[in-house]
């Protein structure tokens, strides 16, 4: 695999992470139907670009849980400690262990830890039977329509595989495109399309989280937009200042991703959102997560082998982060 213009990269995992924090910020059908086909599925896609052949399943199992269930723990201890210092509502503590797609404020997006975790863990295991691993995932995604309600109830989101499967396969096969100019503009336009697809109502967005996947159209359109993110993420290098400034926010992101719904939980924050609500939620997480990066606590909180965060230049090889580690 050549190396990677990881700048680019970063930058639609930074993006991403903004869009997840809008999507919980806003509960408007407008918002919803701007961010929703990518905003969950184009971490899963960017797994699977990154993905390294060869690596063992013990392996595997041990880096994977170092850089996503180490933080899940902490931070559910954290944000349930935080929760009841607060006095914010929060489920029964049975529910908070049992994890996955039925937990709400302030653990709304930590079904996304364990599904990348696991799905991550059912590539490796099927990595050298890649026909095998498109069938378990497409059967996976089909049975999501007769059975959706029952599956996003499995604990740790677990049966929520097969779409995140799929995504991560999708991503293996984006990595074979080059990236000619044309092609890069070509992607850029079939994403920008898909989005205006989905936000005049033309095809309702997929959401993982509820195994909602709409229809095919949906899937189909999730699919385009995120790979073509990723590919002109993969084009994109951006200046140095702007890459290491762009890489540290990638590296605490995680922190953004478990810690902001508690804000938006204590705020009181409603379905119409608000941008002083936004702000808050998405700047004072990732100001913590960057502040932890400096700190003995990176590994447990933020998923962070690394003794601080390191610049990165155009044409450099990327970084592991916790949210996107091939």
């Amino acid at each position: 695999m050549p190396p990677q213009r990881l700048s680019g990269l970063d930058a639609v995992r930074v993006l991403g992470v903004v869009a997840i924090v809008a999507g919980h910020v806003w509960g408007t059908s407008f918002v919803r139907d701007l961010v929703f086909p990518w905003h969950v599925p184009v971490f899963f896609v960017l797994s699977g670009f990154l993905w390294r052949d060869g690596r063992a399943l013990s392996e595997e199992v041990s880096r994977r849980g170092r850089s996503l269930l180490v933080p899940y723990v902490c931070w559910l201890a954290l944000v349930t400690a935080a929760a009841e210092a607060l006095s914010v509502t929060h489920q029964p503590a049975k529910e908070v262990v049992k994890g996955g797609a039925e937990l709400l404020r302030p653990y709304s997006a930590f079904w996304f830890v364990t599904a990348l975790f696991f799905a991550a863990v059912l590539l490796r295991i099927l990595d050298r039977l890649r026909p095998l691993a498109w069938l378990v995932a497409l059967g996976g995604t089909a049975v999501l329509a007769p059975y959706g309600d029952e599956l996003r109830q499995v604990p740790l989101s677990i049966g929520l595989l097969g779409p995140c499967l799929l995504f991560m396969l999708v991503g293996g096969t984006v990595r074979a495109v080059d990236d000619r100019p044309r092609v890069v503009v070509g992607a850029a336009l079939a994403a920008i399309a898909g989005v205006a697809v989905t936000v005049a109502g033309l095809v309702p967005p997929i959401d993982l989280k509820a195994a909602d996947l709409g229809s095919f159209g949906g899937l189909a359109i999730s699919v385009v937009v995120s790979a073509g993110l990723v590919l002109v993420g993969r084009a994109v290098v951006l200046p140095p200042k702007t890459g290491r400034t762009v890489t540290v926010l990638t590296e605490a992101g995680l922190v953004v991703v478990l810690t902001h719904a508690l804000v938006l939980a204590h705020l009181e924050t409603s379905p119409a959102g608000g941008w002083g609500a936004f702000a808050l939620a998405l700047i004072a997480p990732w100001a913590l997560g960057v502040a932890l990066l400096w700190t003995p606590l990176r590994g447990l909180l933020c998923g962070s082998a690394r003794p601080r965060p390191q610049a990165v230049t155009a044409g450099a090889v990327r970084p592991v982060t916790p949210i996107s580690e091939g």
